[in-house]
C-alpha cells in the first residue's frame, strides 16, 4: 500500500493489519482525514511547516504531525479542523496549562456562534505542544463545559488592571 501524504506513521488502528501481525501502513480512511487537517491548516507537499501568528506570540504548525486529529476519525474531529486556525489567530482566551507529563501547554479556547445551515455552536480547544503538534477538539454545545476548559494561567485577554 501507498503511503498517504502526511508521512507520518498511522497510529495502530489505523494501520492495516494483515496475517502474522504485521501492518502495512496507513488505512485509506486515516489518509483521507488527514487530508482534510492538512487542507484546514494550510500545509502542503511544498508547504511542510507553517507560522500562525497568534495573540500570544507565534505557533508553529508542522504536516508530519497531523496523525493525532486525522487518527480520531471515529470522532470525526476532521469535520472541525476549519476551526483549528480562527481558534488560534482569533482566541477567545489563552490559558497556560500545566500536565502531569510535567510540561506547559498554551490553551486556546474559542467560542463559534451557529450561522447559516451548517454553522455548528459550540467552542474549540486547540492545545499547542512542543515540537509543532496541535491537539483540537470541538465541543458542539455553545459553552456547555468550557470553564472545565479554563485551567491554568490566563494570558489572553489580560485581567483588568495589568
Amino acid at each position: 500500500m501507498a503511503r498517504c501524504a502526511t508521512r507520518t506513521p498511522a497510529p495502530r488502528p489505523y494501520r492495516i493489519s494483515r496475517p502474522g501481525g504485521t501492518t502495512d501502513g496507513p488505512t485509506p480512511a486515516l489518509c483521507r482525514h488527514a487530508a482534510v487537517v492538512e487542507t484546514a491548516l494550510g500545509l502542503t507537499d511544498d508547504i511542510k511547516r507553517r507560522v500562525v501568528k497568534t495573540s500570544d506570540g507565534d505557533v508553529l504548525l508542522d504536516r508530519a504531525k497531523v496523525a493525532y486529529i486525522a487518527s480520531k476519525g471515529d470522532e470525526h474531529r476532521e469535520r472541525f479542523a476549519n476551526r483549528i486556525l480562527p481558534t488560534l489567530q482569533e482566541p477567545s482566551e489563552v490559558w497556560m496549562t500545566y500536565y502531569d507529563s510535567g510540561e506547559y501547554r498554551k490553551r486556546y479556547l474559542k467560542v463559534f456562534e451557529g450561522t447559516g445551515k451548517k454553522g455548528r455552536a459550540g467552542f474549540a480547544v486547540v492545545e499547542e505542544t512542543p515540537g509543532g503538534a496541535v491537539l483540537f477538539q470541538f465541543v458542539p454545545k455553545p459553552r456547555a463545559g468550557l470553564n472545565s476548559q479554563r485551567t491554568g494561567a490566563l494570558l489572553y485577554p489580560k485581567e483588568k488592571g495589568e
